[in-house]
This record gives C-alpha cells, sequence and structure tokens, in this order.
C-alpha cells in the first residue's frame, strides 16, 4: 500500500521499470504467479540505492545497464514501512535480446500499460506503472 506519511524506514528496496519498443517488459514470478519489474532488497554489500538496482538487475536479467532514477515512494507492508527507490531504462535491441533470468522468474512479456494494468500484478506495480507512463513517456 503507498503511503504519504512514512515515519521510521523499515526496509530500502530498489526497483526499475524497463521499457523496450515503447512496451513494459514484466517478468512473471515462479513462487506466486505475479507480474513484476526487477525488484529487490538494498542489501550490506551495496554502497547505495544505485549499486543494489544494478546488482538486481544483472541478478535477475544477466544483463549490465545504468539505469536513471525516477523517484523514491513509501510502501506499508504488513508492518514494515518501505522505501522504495525506482528507476527506469529503455531497453536496447541488444540489450533486449541478452536476457536471461534466474529462478524467481519463469517467463518474461512485453505490454503496453493497458495490458500491463490486467495482469496479476504484484502490489503497488500498477502505481509504478502509471507513475512512469505519467513521468516519462509525457517527456518523449
Amino acid at each position: 500500500m503507498l503511503i504519504k506519511e512514512r515515519g521510521q524506514i523499515d526496509k530500502t528496496t530498489v526497483g526499475c521499470i524497463f521499457t523496450f519498443e515503447n512496451k513494459y517488459l514484466l517478468l512473471h514470478r515462479t513462487r506466486d504467479e505475479y507480474w513484476n519489474s526487477v525488484s529487490g532488497k538494498v542489501e550490506l554489500i551495496d554502497n547505495n540505492p544505485e549499486d543494489a538496482i544494478k546488482r538486481e538487475i544483472s541478478e535477475e536479467l544477466s544483463i549490465h545497464v545504468i539505469p536513471k532514477k525516477l523517484t523514491i515512494t513509501h510502501h506499508k507492508y504488513g508492518k514494515d514501512v518501505i522505501e522504495y527507490h525506482l528507476f527506469y531504462h529503455n531497453l536496447t535491441e541488444e540489450e533486449y535480446s541478452s536476457i536471461t533470468f534466474n529462478s524467481e522468474h519463469d517467463k518474461k512479456g512485453l505490454f503496453d500499460l493497458s495490458q500491463a494494468l490486467k495482469l496479476n500484478l504484484y502490489e503497488d506495480e500498477d502505481y509504478c506503472l502509471k507513475l512512469h507512463n505519467k513521468t516519462i513517456n509525457k517527456k518523449t
């Protein structure tokens, strides 16, 4: 659940919205049947959220890119308040064709926003996709 009043931060996480040919790249999670973007926790080995998202992208997609920062949002999951650093990257043909994913995901898909919003999305993924669409797509 997205929140405005954040208070104490319990966890810091990162995520990256990928687009390719004006569609969103979403990954299907094997453990719970949700679709989502690349995401994960900031771990002790990470110096900052930027390092964490590059590590997560490498682990989940086996590609190396430097995404741009979109925003920071705050969410409440159970009792935890999560600070979520959201990034984005427009994939090149070479990057897209190089994607292989780890055991967390079993398939990928390219979707326009209306198609993506009909999927079984992980919590607040719809908010992030809409935010990207509103913020980045209006710039281009």
